[in-house]
């Protein structure tokens, strides 16, 4: 049991030298991840405010005195969920595969003879995510959001 408890540290003690050798080869990957964090943060303020715009759809009922939301508003507000949802999981992927193209390129290429520029790397692995396999991206995306 014990042996077993070192075996399972030391693996992740390695797994994190080995992240932490990639991620510093491509320092590049650290401003993707904050770019995504950031853009998250934006689009959920953005969202918020369009969200509470969409309920505020209704009328204040003087038998029941309090707000009631009109059944239209529901359905818009579930779309909203879902658009919300969809975002924010179309820019996780993004960051997925910018992450994936650059450490694959790390990792085939780390021997190769002149090294290209952490910063290049990272450019070209987003620009491929957000444009050739961005429709990809979006469709699996949609695809495992509806299906959960």
């Amino acid at each position: 049991m014990v042996v077993k408890g070192r075996r399972a540290i030391q693996q992740a003690i390695e797994i994190l030298q080995f992240s932490s050798k990639i991620l510093a080869q491509n320092s590049g990957l650290l401003l993707i991840g904050f770019g995504c964090l950031a853009l998250i943060v934006l689009w959920t303020w953005a969202w918020l405010a369009m969200f509470t715009r969409v309920f505020m759809g209704g009328y204040f009922s003087k038998s029941l005195v309090r707000f009631v939301i009109q059944m239209s508003s529901w359905w818009l507000g579930a779309a909203f969920i879902f658009m919300y949802m969809w975002t924010l999981s179309v820019i996780n992927a993004v960051h997925r595969a910018t992450t994936a193209a650059t450490v694959s390129q790390w990792y085939f290429h780390r021997n190769a003879g002149p090294l290209t520029p952490s910063r290049e790397i990272v450019t070209a692995a987003l620009g491929h995510a957000t444009t050739i396999i961005f429709g990809s991206i979006c469709q699996s995306t949609l695809l495992s959001l509806l299906i959960r």
